[in-house]
């Protein structure tokens, strides 16, 4: 008899002390932004109190009805001979327009929604509630605080962006500062501590924006991107000296320098993703061979890119098909950028991406699951002798926060609202990439979460509390 097939035991992975699978907890309560609209009639008792017209407010009123009366009265013969015969009979009755039915947003693809939340290095949350930018601190038990209102003819905020990071100085009373952009093209810059505005000026639609100290990048709907010195005065001068670029054809949905500064990506609705020098006009030819041409390309809009924070030239580009792929952005490299793995398909929308700083995981937030009609093939099994081994199956985390490991791409762990099932939208990391801060726009409503623990030294052999992902809470 012969014997049967080796099996090979599969290794049960290793997690580092600082993953979130000991330390993610469920979200906790931050804020409700959500603004019910009711309308309240007048009371009728307040129209039978109203005080009687004087004389010359009544005289006034029959003047007007009489000035009113020669344009609306037209003698019978004139409307006789006016009317056209094809009008129906008095007693028609018009049918009611037909009913259009609701689309079920499980069954469409989900679109990239506006950056309008992000945290500032000091733990100062920014978000927009209707025409109105707000501030709450996450690391005190404050209200939530409002800076400014903007005006209708200046649109509706699209994007935010905290800058200073690099020379966020607590003691010397450097906190940064944070930019908004609107629809119809108002940017403004206001200090992060006092909460007043710097300084502002009127440019393209603005979709996206990212800081690179003290440069501002500004995503336009157009698809050009400009580059503003905050250093420069008058503004004038300043967006005159302005850098701007133009390769994309369609609307930018996000931006993201690397931790040096010196290499932007920019993404769009098309599915483009291109990586600029700092102050070149031409991207970086990077990516993988389409038609003999270097491109990193995605079948549907982008709606994160994200930088590895311990290997700088990583890059994560995320779909809202739930595809994410890996770059390495060396234009030296004569072969494909693409990493291995190169791509991995977690088969629900994908809302945010972001790297730990603490141990080698990667945070991703989702949306509704993508329908099997737009969902993207899977690619070809590899045929060669030497293949990497098939990424495991991704689990299922529609409208949850996921955790993978990194090159593995295992699931580390995942979190789900518990109240309903609702897509999760913007998310940025604060306090030194450990926590999470998300909103829910079904809910209207922001939560933050503890994700990952704080990177000890090598020599420090302290054991760490165990626990999972935690659920935070909701600001007010």
């Amino acid at each position: 008899m012969s014997p049967g097939p080796i099996v090979t035991p599969v290794s049960e992975p290793v997690y580092a002390l600082e993953s979130a699978r000991n330390f993610m907890r469920n979200p906790k309560f931050v804020v409700d932004y959500s603004q019910p609209s009711i309308v309240r009639p007048q009371p009728p008792a307040a129209v039978a109190d109203a005080a009687p017209a004087t004389e010359g407010e009544a005289q006034g009123a029959s003047d007007n009805q009489v000035q009113a009366g020669p344009a609306a009265t037209v003698p019978d013969n004139t409307v006789a001979r006016n009317v056209p015969a094809i009008l129906p009979s008095p007693g028609f009755v018009l049918p009611p327009p037909p009913t259009v039915p609701e689309r079920d947003p499980r069954q469409m693809l989900a679109s990239v929604r506006p950056r309008i939340l992000d945290c500032s290095a000091s733990g100062i949350l920014f978000f927009t509630r209707a025409n109105r930018l707000h501030f709450k601190n996450l690391s005190a038990n404050e209200e939530v605080g409002q800076i400014c209102r903007v005006q209708e003819s200046h649109g509706t905020f699209t994007a935010i962006a905290c800058g200073g990071g690099l020379s966020t100085d607590a003691a010397s009373g450097n906190h940064g500062v944070v930019a908004v952009g609107t629809s119809k093209g108002l940017v403004s810059i206001y200090n992060v501590q006092t909460k007043k505005r710097v300084v502002s000026w009127i440019t393209k639609p603005v979709a996206s924006l990212a800081w690179n100290n003290k440069i501002l990048t500004v995503g336009c709907t157009s698809g050009s991107i400009c580059h503003f010195d905050t250093r420069i005065t008058p503004v004038e001068k300043m967006k005159e000296q302005a850098l701007t670029v133009t390769r994309h054809q369609a609307p930018i949905t996000c931006m993201e320098w690397n931790a040096e500064g010196d290499v932007l990506a920019s993404a769009d609705k098309k599915g483009n993703v291109y990586c600029w020098k700092s102050g070149d006009k031409v991207p970086l030819d990077v990516g993988e061979f389409v038609m003999r041409r270097k491109k990193i390309k995605h079948t549907a809009a982008i709606s994160a890119v994200s930088w590895c924070p311990w290997q700088q030239k990583n890059l994560l580009t995320a779909d809202v098909k739930g595809v994410i792929h890996f770059w390495t952005i060396d234009p030296k490299c004569k072969d494909s950028n693409a990493l291995t793995p190169s791509r991995f398909d977690t088969n629900s929308a994908i809302t945010g991406a972001h790297w730990s700083t603490q141990c080698k995981e990667i945070l991703t937030t989702h949306g509704y699951k993508v329908p099997k009609n737009l969902a993207v093939p899977p690619p070809p099994p590899p045929t060669g002798p030497l293949h990497p081994a098939p990424l495991p199956p991704a689990p299922d985390v529609e409208n949850t926060l996921a955790v993978w490991q990194f090159p593995s791409l295992r699931s580390v762990t995942k979190m789900q609202m518990n109240t309903t099932d609702v897509p999760i939208a913007n998310s940025v990391v604060y306090s030194k990439g450990m926590k999470v801060v998300f909103a829910v726009p079904d809910q209207g409503k922001i939560h933050t979460c503890d994700v990952w623990g704080k990177k000890k030294p090598v020599n420090d052999v302290k054991i760490r509390r165990q626990s999972s992902l935690d659920y935070v809470g909701i600001i007010r």
